[in-house]
């Protein structure tokens, strides 16, 4: 019994460690970059790291600054680039990056991507506190979509991952590293990772995760949670410099809204809003195709 419990031991690490080599060399799971928080509460990447998309298609990379992309050959004459997953573009090579495609088109100015998969609304405005203290852009470009409004709010839900306000007290709630020792295992065990991306994503699948319960409190609190927001963005912070660019398949109720604040605003024009997207049921992301006409309405813009 004791030999036939040792050789079932002995074969279950084999196959564990075929397994974890296996998912290795292919390239099976996403590599995900480690994230720090700085003294002013941002939350971005540890510096200098490189990874894997899924399958292998394509690396991405952190800069020396923390931030997804390649740096400008410098800081002067410098437009930020803030946004979330949408700006961090990991799921499309370097070269679909906006920051990469401005940089190459438009010289008179340098651009620097500063993303982050998670960041609400809110964190960007913090973000452009702090980048503005660093770096003094003369402009800073912060891109929206309708869902970073209530992710924002407190009284929406406590996401402990993320920035959020409390509108009540006007407080900025700084988001917190969860379980980053857990995770830094997790990720770094592939077959662990594996196994636990495929149950999420079998998870996603069951019934009542798609019903539209979601979606019909989003639609009908969206535009009271944004009045709210931009009031507060309003009066709280200095948003001379900065130009919201807002996801092509925003409803003008919202755009309304940022007209009601006098928030320098513009609002993407795609003819063809699928042809934009990096996959079909994927809105909140683009292809290089959509990179590529976002970049040229931005240098319409700026010219």
């Amino acid at each position: 019994m004791k030999n036939f419990i040792l050789r079932l031991f002995i074969f279950l690490i084999i196959a564990l460690v075929s397994v974890e080599i296996y998912i290795r060399m292919n390239h099976l799971t996403i590599d995900i970059p480690q994230r720090t928080i700085n003294d002013q509460g941002i939350q971005a990447y540890k510096s200098n790291q490189t990874g894997y998309w899924s399958k292998g298609a394509h690396t991405w990379q952190i800069n020396a600054e923390g931030w997804p992309g390649k740096l400008p050959q410098s800081m002067n004459h410098l437009i930020t680039l803030i946004g979330d997953s949408h700006i961090e573009n990991f799921m499309n090579p370097n070269e679909c990056n906006l920051g990469t495609i401005l940089n190459n088109e438009e010289m008179r100015y340098n651009f620097l991507e500063v993303g982050r998969s998670g960041a609400t609304f809110i964190e960007y405005l913090e973000i452009s506190k702090y980048l503005y203290s660093k770096y003094n852009p003369e402009l800073q470009f912060v891109f929206v979509k309708e869902s970073d409004f209530s992710e924002s709010l407190l009284q929406r839900g406590r996401r402990q991952d993320v920035t959020q306000v409390n509108l009540k007290e006007r407080k900025i709630i700084d988001g917190e590293l969860k379980n980053p020792a857990l995770k830094k295992f997790l990720y770094s065990i592939k077959t662990l990772y594996f196994f636990r991306s495929a149950l999420d994503i079998d998870i996603l699948k069951l019934p009542f995760r798609k019903g539209n319960q979601t979606k019909s409190i989003k639609e009908d609190k969206v535009r009271e949670d944004a009045q709210k927001l931009l009031e507060y963005v309003a009066s709280s912070y200095d948003t001379k410099n900065i130009l919201f660019f807002l996801h092509p398949e925003t409803r003008e109720e919202i755009v309304d809204v940022f007209d009601q604040f006098n928030l320098q605003h513009y609002k993407f024009n795609a003819k063809n809003n699928l042809k934009w997207r990096n996959s079909k049921n994927d809105v909140a992301h683009w292809n290089c195709f959509g990179f590529q006409e976002a970049a040229k309405q931005i240098i319409n813009l700026i010219n």
